[in-house]
């Protein structure tokens, strides 16, 4: 899929009215668990928030592995266009309630991203990195996978916005899987069917 289709359909897809949009965010509670155990193989982030990070991150590509408390997430991340200038983390997830987790670390920089901060960035976007980092790992996520197509990670920020991320099999998202995460959205309510999500360039970089 071009670029261009892809920025349309997903914008088209995940975008609706900003009038009907609830400020306060709430993540959705579920009774289903998922069973991390499912989640074979690599993941490629399609679809994510429009943050400063994502200037320096074109590509994120996650391996999970269930633990006694939740799962832990090999991550490679992939600086610009080049395919061999990778960087890698291992965070460690808890669960707090069914299909939602927290992260293990503390609050501040990862390796990862001191790293950033220190190669690639101006000092502004060291400072909203910093932010858009802290927030992570301060409010927990919901996690939801049909354990073939996607993986549908809902976060709300320190600032209260809702924040969605998606994971496919692929580098890019299809037709077919932005249809299922739409539909999973809307069931959800509370607003999280009108969250602008984009695309990654993980398949600019890695490949389609």
């Amino acid at each position: 899929m071009a670029m261009f289709v892809t920025v349309l359909v997903i914008a088209s897809v995940f975008t609706g009215s900003q009038a009907g949009l609830i400020p306060s965010c709430t993540l959705p509670q579920v009774s289903d668990e998922v069973d991390m155990g499912k989640v074979q193989g690599d993941w490629y982030l399609s679809a994510r928030e429009n943050q400063e990070v994502y200037d320096v991150i074109s590509c994120e590509v996650s391996t999970n592995t269930k633990t006694e408390q939740g799962f832990t997430a090999h991550v490679k991340f992939y600086n610009g266009e080049d395919a061999s200038d990778v960087r890698e983390d291992t965070p460690e997830f808890t669960r707090v309630a069914p299909s939602t987790f927290h992260i293990v670390q503390n609050k501040g920089d990862s390796s990862e991203i001191t790293e950033i901060e220190n190669d690639d960035t101006n000092a502004g976007a060291d400072a909203q990195i910093v932010l858009e980092d802290d927030s992570i790992r301060q409010n927990p996520f919901l996690y939801i996978s049909d354990y073939a197509t996607y993986n549908l990670i809902l976060h709300c920020n320190l600032d209260g916005d809702k924040e969605i991320y998606v994971e496919t099999k692929t580098p890019s998202a299809s037709g077919d899987v932005i249809l299922k995460v739409r539909n999973q959205l809307i069931d959800f309510e509370n607003g999280w069917e009108n969250v602008k999500v984009h695309p990654s360039k993980c398949d600019q970089v890695i490949g389609k």
